[in-house]
């Protein structure tokens, strides 16, 4: 039989062989001892560096940089550990004695008295400021920019106004320059106020008939809107269109300005990074010439019909949501038919101290030739309910009702300002 063959193995244990002896002399001698001395501290060195290799996780340097650059710029240098220790604790019956609860009750005091703020003195501050360079901008603008305005909306292009600074009284300026063509004016920082909302708007002001029907997508609404429009002409005045109720219907604005003879568009951002709500089809369909206005205006009026918690404006932790200049601010934003209901509405209201039904009003306000649908008079009220002006509920036989969220003296004091004052007679 042939011999098998061989495997290569490794063997659990060294064969010992004898190695013969040899003489040693004395330089021998002291050469091993010295090479002795070496390798020990050789091999202890060697078993230190594996005992640290060990016990330490390789960690990549780039990795942790990356990660702390993150958590500083979104976390504020804080780690999430940190900021969620930092959370207070819950209310009622996680709280585990009422010490905790108390102790949250006397935060919330120091946080409400330390965010008061005067707002009288706050609007008659910003308003008293003089800056001639805005108004020679304003001017300027005006006698030299907006002619070249309307050049871009008639031959295909939308305007997109950008830059530091409140552009309102911009829009307010160019509004009484479009003032012998149909325009829309938007103010898309109000809550409620979106792309259904315009289109709504457009089709009862157009007297188109077409509601967007069950089901339908709000694309394919302004695609019918639009092609309804055929023939005639309207532009729309949106400011601050990058607003979050925005954002997500920008293909449906992308269909109402498809046709860029029927709608065309003069919109405002604020955002450095706004572009990016759209993509590169979008922003092919908009056709936008950007124009950089820098104008350095506080946002005066944008703060004050806002839900700033500095400015005791946040209804979630202050009641008295409304002073003078707040309604103020409010009140310019309204349309005359919605500034007529407005009075009619608190007079209504303060008349017999309980809530409003919507039918009684609407009959009121048809009366008055101040609202002729049902559909435009709660286009109104919910322009009312987002500024906390009104609440609205649902009494016990179904109906809506409405009722007021502003003090008698206040309204009292706010419309004889306005040279509207309630009826006497009727508040007795």
């Amino acid at each position: 039989m042939p011999p098998k063959p061989k495997i290569l193995k490794r063997s659990s244990t060294i064969a010992k062989t004898e190695i013969p002896s040899k003489k040693a002399t004395p330089e021998k001698v002291a050469q091993k001892k010295n090479n002795g001395k070496e390798n020990s501290t050789a091999r202890n060195l060697q078993s230190s560096l594996e005992g640290d290799m060990e016990n330490m996780a390789f960690e990549d340097e780039t990795v942790s940089i990356t990660q702390s650059a993150i958590e500083n710029f979104f976390m504020q240098g804080k780690s999430a550990s940190d900021r969620m220790n930092t959370a207070k604790p819950r209310r009622g019956r996680r709280a585990v004695n009422g010490d905790e609860e108390s102790d949250d009750e006397d935060v919330d005091k120091m946080i409400t008295e330390f965010t008061k703020c005067d707002l009288p003195g706050l609007r008659d501050y910003i308003t008293g400021i003089k800056d001639e360079r805005y108004e020679k901008l304003l001017e300027s603008l005006e006698n030299d920019e907006f002619s070249k305005w309307k050049l871009y909306l008639a031959t295909g292009f939308n305007i997109l106004l950008h830059g530091v600074g409140s552009k309102r009284e911009i829009l307010d300026k160019l509004e009484k320059e479009l003032k012998e063509y149909t325009y829309m004016r938007i103010d898309a920082r109000k809550e409620g106020v979106n792309i259904k909302a315009l289109l709504n708007s457009i089709n009862e002001n157009m007297r188109l008939n077409r509601s967007q029907k069950r089901g339908e997508s709000t694309a394919n609404w302004a695609m019918s809107i639009r092609k309804q429009l055929a023939g005639q002409q309207i532009i729309l005045m949106i400011d601050n269109i990058e607003s979050p109720d925005w954002r997500n219907d920008q293909e449906a604005l992308c269909e109402l300005l498809e046709n860029k003879d029927t709608v065309k568009l003069i919109a405002t951002v604020d955002h450095i990074y706004s572009t990016f709500i759209w993509n590169s089809r979008q922003l092919s369909t908009l056709s936008f010439v950007h124009i950089t206005v820098n104008t350095f205006k506080i946002p005066l009026d944008e703060l004050l019909t806002g839900e700033s918690r500095l400015l005791g404006l946040d209804a979630r932790s202050n009641q008295s949501t409304h002073t003078l200049s707040s309604l103020d601010a409010f009140w310019k934003s309204l349309a005359v038919n919605s500034q007529k209901l407005f009075r009619l509405f608190f007079q209504k209201y303060f008349e017999t101290k309980k809530p409003v039904k919507f039918w009684d009003l609407f009959n009121a306000a048809k009366d008055d030739f101040i609202a002729s649908t049902d559909a435009a008079l709660r286009t109104q009220l919910v322009e009312f309910k987002d500024h906390r002006v009104l609440r609205w509920t649902r009494g016990d036989d179904g109906n809506d009702q409405l009722s007021g969220m502003v003090e008698l003296k206040l309204i009292t004091e706010f419309l004889e300002s306005k040279n509207m004052p309630l009826d006497e007679k009727k508040d007795e």
